[in-house]
C-alpha cells in the first residue's frame, strides 16, 4: 500500500476556524459551528480508514478526499479512493455515533443518539453516483474499465446498526474500519486479472493525483456572511483577544500584556483563507487594524508578497506558503 494523497485537514476545515474566531456574537455562528463539527468527524473517520488500510498488501494506492472533474462545470467527491492494477475501491466514510437503521426500501438512514432521532441519506445511493461518475472519468482518461467496489465504513466502534428490510447488496457493502484490510484482500483473491501492468499502474497513480482539483467553496456566500461581518485586527496569540497594537516594533495585546514580533501572520493567513490571496495595502490595513499604510506595507512586504500594477492601483500576491504548510 503506498498512501499517494493523505488524510489531511481540509481548507474548508481552516476557513471555518478563521471564521469562527472573527464573527463574536454573530447570529450565523451556531451554523458555522456544526457544519465545522460534521466536517471534522468526517476527518475523523478518515483518519481511522487510513490508519487500517495501512495493513492492506498488495500493489495498491490510495488517494484521500480526492476531487476530479466530471465535465466542464461539475465534479465529484471521494473519501477515500484505492487503486489496484485489478480494480478500484470506493469508501464512504461514516463517523456517526448511536444506533444507526438502514432503511432499505425508503432509501435513507436513521440515527438515534440520546433519543433523538436525525433522519441522514442514504449512503448506497451515494456510492452508485460516484461509482458511475468514476467510470465515467476512466473512460473520458482512456483508462481501462476496470471493476470498481463501493463500501460505506463506519468508523465509530460503538455503532449499532440494523438493515431493514435485509437487503443483500447493503449487508455486503457497509462494513466497519477494521473490517477493511480483511475486505481488500478478498477482493484481491476473488479479482486477479490486471488490468494494468506495473507502468500503466504508475501512471494511472499519478494521473488521479494530478487530476485532484481542491475544494474552495466561496465561505461567504456558503454561510451567508459579509465581509462587514468579519472582526478586525491583529489577534493575541496566547489569550486570544482581539486588538492587539503597535508598541517598539512589537504587537502588544492589551487584555493580558503579551507581545508578540509575529502576531501578524496569522492575520496574513486569515486574510487568505477568507477573501483570497489578492489584496491592496489599504485594504489590508483595514483587516488588521494597522495604525498607518507604511505598518501594513512592511508587513506585505516581509511576507514577500508578489507585486502587480502601478503605484496607485498596485495589488500584493499573498504567498501560497501561507496555507501550504496547512494542507
Amino acid at each position: 500500500m503506498t498512501i499517494i494523497k493523505k488524510v489531511t485537514k481540509p481548507i474548508f476545515l481552516w476557513q471555518m476556524d478563521a471564521l469562527l474566531q472573527r464573527l463574536p456574537g454573530c447570529p450565523k455562528r451556531k451554523r458555522i459551528e456544526t457544519e465545522r463539527a460534521r466536517t471534522a468527524a468526517g476527518l475523523r473517520g478518515e483518519q481511522t480508514i487510513e490508519y487500517f488500510a495501512k495493513e492492506i498488501t498488495g500493489p495498491s494506492s490510495l488517494f484521500h478526499d480526492i476531487r476530479l472533474r466530471l465535465n466542464y462545470t461539475s465534479f465529484f467527491q471521494i473519501d477515500c479512493l484505492i487503486l489496484t492494477p485489478c480494480f478500484l475501491v470506493i469508501s464512504e466514510s461514516k463517523n456517526y455515533i448511536g444506533k444507526l437503521s438502514f432503511e432499505t426500501e425508503n432509501k435513507q438512514t436513521i440515527q438515534t443518539f440520546e433519543g433523538h432521532e436525525t433522519v441522514l441519506p442514504d449512503p448506497i445511493l451515494q456510492l452508485r453516483r460516484q461509482s458511475r461518475h468514476l467510470t465515467d472519468w476512466l473512460h473520458k482518461n482512456n483508462l481501462p474499465q476496470m471493476p470498481v467496489f463501493s463500501y460505506v465504513v463506519l468508523s465509530h466502534p460503538s455503532n449499532r446498526i440494523s438493515i431493514t428490510p435485509s437487503n443483500r447488496d447493503y449487508e455486503r457493502r457497509i462494513i466497519r474500519s477494521i473490517e477493511i484490510p480483511e475486505t481488500i484482500h478478498s477482493l484481491f483473491q476473488k479479482n486477479k486479472n490486471p488490468y494494468l501492468n506495473e507502468q500503466q499502474f504508475q501512471k494511472a497513480s499519478s494521473l488521479i493525483a494530478k487530476s485532484h482539483i481542491p475544494y474552495e467553496p466561496d465561505i461567504f456566500r456558503r454561510f451567508n456572511i459579509t465581509a462587514d461581518d468579519i472582526q478586525k485586527g491583529i489577534f493575541c496569540p496566547l489569550c486570544s483577544h482581539p486588538g492587539m497594537v503597535r508598541h517598539k516594533r512589537n504587537w502588544l495585546c492589551l487584555s493580558c500584556k503579551h507581545t508578540s514580533k509575529s502576531a501578524h501572520n496569522d492575520a496574513l493567513r486569515d486574510y487568505y483563507l477568507l477573501f483570497g490571496k489578492k489584496v491592496t495595502n489599504k485594504e489590508f490595513a483595514r483587516f488588521i487594524s494597522a495604525p498607518s499604510l507604511s505598518v501594513s506595507y512592511r508587513i506585505l512586504k516581509s511576507a514577500h508578497a508578489k507585486e502587480e500594477g502601478g503605484d496607485r492601483n498596485r495589488i500584493y500576491i499573498l504567498p501560497d506558503r501561507l496555507i501550504k504548510d496547512l494542507t
